[in-house]
């Protein structure tokens, strides 16, 4: 059994998503978790709204798309941006797909896209009053998008809609050669790739559509819950994994011996199959023609609330902020330490930051301290002349970075300016954005080098 000390907040797993950096993320009806092969993390944001689904953003972030709201998380530092639009839009995301800089999302009141870069929000239904306005059907597989032919494909519970997004129209689909599809049945399974449109009619055979050459194909698929790897799709099906090879059409099938709860996901590692259900999830492997099967299904964690955390390395082990202390797994034992906070500094953890070679700087709901990783021990420090210091020791420090190359430490208050210290020089700057006079709070900052940052600002301030 998979060790799950650390904890899921939430046990319905909604999406899963293996990166190529070997880590499994988990959304769940909360967040986000990571499965490092031995432990469940908890990734928290500012927001606890349910994960739709993980798409991958460049080489190091992933987008969370939420119930209403979309989440950029750097999976190297965990630093994040994210906008939540309940508060302006009545709109509930059902799934999402990313086409070049840009989201383009089913809802239950049309087709939205969203500009990743400044996360501006708009419904296209209100902008082309020709896009049909049918409830999309409620899937994680109901939306895609075709490199070959730019075009977004969207399941409804009246066919299928068609979105040109470099002409901006709808397109119909007896115009691009779909013939063969019936007219007003509901489409509940979408996937283009590789210049190939693969749906499902009800529960109708898959449909393969080549878009190159206008041919289509049938495939008897039982679900429409699908993965590919290769010229191989998956699917999960009355307790049987089964592959089928598009090329030679040959079936393989795997028995899976477990009590899954409602299916939400499937998804193909390298080698292993990950299903996400309601009562947990489970990890595949196939082992002489029988199913080896790791499984999370009862999950724990010390707080209803997610928790900001972080990683980093020191030596062999990994260390996590939590709220009540520093957890440290050891990656030869496989043990799980907690060093709670001690005597003294009773306060919330919110972050760490590397500082030195074996000490991590600790931001809190009241100030900041360290903590040496190999004594295991707490203790003050002082940082900033008297006067900063004082000030510091009464605000609540979301995060910060520390560059040891030029020798620079940013910390970013809670409704407060960043303050930067040159330990070269000695001098001590408050920021609060120049000509902005006062921007909100920054939650989140990424280091480009050369002195600059990317800040991720409360509210219309968005990445600065």
């Amino acid at each position: 059994m998979i060790n799950t000390s650390t904890g899921l907040a939430d046990n319905i797993v909604r999406a899963v998503f293996v990166h190529e950096n070997g880590l499994i993320y988990i959304g769940t009806s909360v967040g986000l978790s990571v499965y490092d092969g031995a432990n469940v993390v908890n990734i928290s944001t500012g927001l606890q709204q349910e994960v739709k689904n993980i798409l991958k953003h460049g080489k190091d972030s992933i987008i969370l798309v939420r119930d209403n709201a979309v989440s950029i998380i750097n999976v190297r530092n965990y630093g994040y941006r994210e906008k939540d639009f309940n508060s302006l839009y009545a709109n509930k995301i059902i799934s999402a797909v990313k086409a070049d800089d840009f989201l383009f999302c089913a809802t239950n009141e049309g087709l939205v896209k969203i500009d990743l870069l400044t996360l501006n929000y708009t419904n296209l239904n209100n902008k082309y009053k020709e896009l049909p306005q049918e409830i999309v059907y409620p899937g994680n597989n109901c939306i895609s998008y075709s490199e070959y032919t730019k075009r977004i494909y969207v399941a409804h519970r009246r066919g299928l809609l068609i979105w040109d997004i470099t002409a901006e129209r709808v397109l119909n689909h007896k115009s691009i050669g779909l013939e063969v599809m019936k007219d007003s049945v509901p489409v509940n399974y979408i996937y283009c790739r590789n210049g190939e449109l693969y749906l499902k009619q009800n529960h109708n055979d898959l449909l393969v559509f080549n878009e190159r050459n206008k041919t289509y194909r049938s495939v008897a698929v039982n679900s429409v819950l699908c993965d590919f790897t290769g010229n191989v799709i998956t699917y999960f099906h009355q307790g049987k994994i089964v592959s089928y090879n598009l090329n030679s059409q040959q079936r393989d099938t795997l028995i899976v011996n477990t009590r899954i709860g409602f299916l939400k996901s499937l998804t193909c590692g390298n080698g292993f199959f990950v299903l996400g259900s309601a009562s947990g999830m489970a990890i595949v492997k196939k082992r002489d023609n029988h199913a080896e099967i790791d499984s999370i299904a009862s999950f724990k964690d010390e707080s209803k609330y997610l928790e900001l955390q972080k990683k980093i390395i020191f030596k062999e082990s990994y260390y996590f902020n939590r709220r009540s202390g520093i957890s440290q797994y050891d990656t030869v034992t496989g043990k799980t330490i907690h060093h709670p906070l001690t005597e003294g500094f009773k306060t919330d953890i919110l972050s760490i930051i590397p500082y030195n070679s074996s000490q991590i700087l600790v931001t809190t709901n009241k100030g900041y301290f360290a903590f040496d990783l190999q004594k295991k021990k707490y203790f003050r420090l002082k940082l900033f002349s008297g006067k900063n210091d004082s000030i510091l020791a009464n605000l609540r420090i979301i995060t910060g970075y520390y560059d040891s190359v030029t020798s620079h430490l940013v910390l970013c208050p809670y409704r407060y300016p960043l303050i930067v210290k040159d330990f070269k020089s000695g001098s001590e700057t408050w920021w609060n954005g120049n000509d902005r006079k006062w921007f909100r709070t920054v939650r989140s900052l990424y280091y480009l080098g050369n002195y600059e940052y990317y800040l991720g600002a409360n509210g219309n301030d968005g990445l600065i």
